[in-house]
């Protein structure tokens, strides 16, 4: 009994112990701080590979990705 009261004490004062959560600063959603984009930019764009990306995963990555598996491979080129 006298076990599980202290517990219980202690459980009541953790529950009590936190840092307040501040909001976000103002200035950090501010939109107008950027300009409009000048071209449109699709997700095939960003996740397309340049001529030398593309000679790198030829040549220096394919034998990690056969050996070791594609996530150990990746990790490891990393």
């Amino acid at each position: 009994m006298k076990y599980s009261a202290v517990l219980g004490l202690f459980m009541l004062l953790a529950a009590c112990a936190h840092a307040p959560v501040e909001p976000p600063p103002a200035q950090l959603f501010s939109d107008h701080l950027f300009s409009a984009p000048s071209e449109r930019i699709s997700a095939d764009d960003v996740f397309a590979l340049s001529d030398g990306m593309k000679r790198y995963l030829e040549t220096e990555m394919a034998g990690r990705l056969l050996n070791k598996g594609l996530q150990k491979g990746l990790i490891d080129a990393l």
